[in-house]
């Protein structure tokens, strides 16, 4: 996952850790997001549950962060810290 300039996110840089689901408290394998409370964030298994709810895709990366980086992890291009 790049940003805008093409260069890689700073976020993926922080370890994959254990979180909790904010949506329905399950757990799944992601990034902290500086906008959730620590241990939480947007679990993979209410992605498509919560896509439909949010005004807009930078909606949905002002408070979830970014697919890829904080959540639905590409197993293959995930760095573990």
């Amino acid at each position: 996952m790049a940003t805008a300039i093409g260069t890689p996110h700073p976020d993926l840089m922080n370890p994959i850790r254990n979180l909790k689901c904010c949506c329905c408290g399950g757990r799944y394998e992601g990034r902290q997001f500086h906008n959730q409370d620590t241990g939480w964030g947007l679990g993979d298994c209410c992605v498509e549950y919560v896509r439909p709810h949010m005004d807009s895709i930078e909606d949905m990366e002002r408070t979830y962060g970014l697919r890829g980086v904080h959540y639905n992890l590409d197993p293959e291009h995930s760095e573990q810290s």
